[in-house]
């Protein structure tokens, strides 16, 4: 498991679990990167959509998710709306002055009566030197406040927390004596995280997710 591993996942599924809870026929992610978000989703989902800039990264996707359709192109290329738009972790690495023009974007792809799912790190985490920014939540309400009056916040919810067992078994797994992954403890740390992750506050949460309805 990566460093970054346990924190990728569970941020990624929590919004799976979201974007299932809304049932929709239609979803696009904005920022796709690998695809990994698109590629959890269940087939009964008619239209999953993924766009990105880096080509790169959407060849990984598109070997690991033959059945999802990815475009290398910018969102302002994309024509049609869909019941449920995602940025997940992408707002941050847009420059301040161009963030309500992306927002713009975004949101004018969602279908009437549609959700708009954002995710963002917070500023629990360090800065990481490929972001320009990150969040607390009155920022991030006041990003979203440049969106048209027809979307309302439904939730907004810190996410993600590092475990004790997390940093024990982060810490083991990076001992020169011992190699790889130690799979029984990797399962028990892995339930321990998943358990412990919705119990983020914004003294301790990393990742802050915000829902909006149209």
């Amino acid at each position: 498991m990566l460093d970054w591993g346990f924190e990728y996942l569970l941020y990624n599924h929590k919004v799976v679990e979201i974007i299932n809870a809304l049932t929709p026929n239609s979803v696009l992610d904005v920022g796709c990167g690998d695809g990994y978000l698109l590629g959890q989703l269940p087939d009964t989902i008619q239209k999953r959509v993924g766009v990105d800039i880096n080509a790169r990264a959407l060849g990984f996707a598109k070997a690991f998710f033959p059945n999802v359709e990815f475009k290398n192109c910018d969102v302002s290329e994309i024509e049609e709306t869909f019941d449920v738009v995602c940025a997940i972790e992408v707002i941050e690495h847009i420059p301040d002055d161009s963030v309500a023009n992306f927002l713009a974007l975004i949101s004018a792809r969602v279908s009437p009566g549609g959700s708009l799912i954002i995710s963002v790190p917070t500023t629990n985490e360090p800065l990481n030197s490929k972001h320009f920014r990150h969040y607390d939540l009155p920022l991030l309400e006041a990003h979203l406040s440049s969106l048209p009056s027809d979307f309302m916040i439904v939730k907004t919810q810190y996410y993600y927390r590092k475990t004790l067992w997390e940093r024990i078994y982060r810490k083991l797994t990076k001992n020169l004596l011992i190699q790889g992954e130690i799979p029984l403890m990797r399962r028990f740390v892995w339930q321990n995280a998943k358990n412990q992750a919705g119990k983020a506050t914004s003294a301790n949460g990393l990742h802050l997710i915000a829902i909006l309805r149209k």
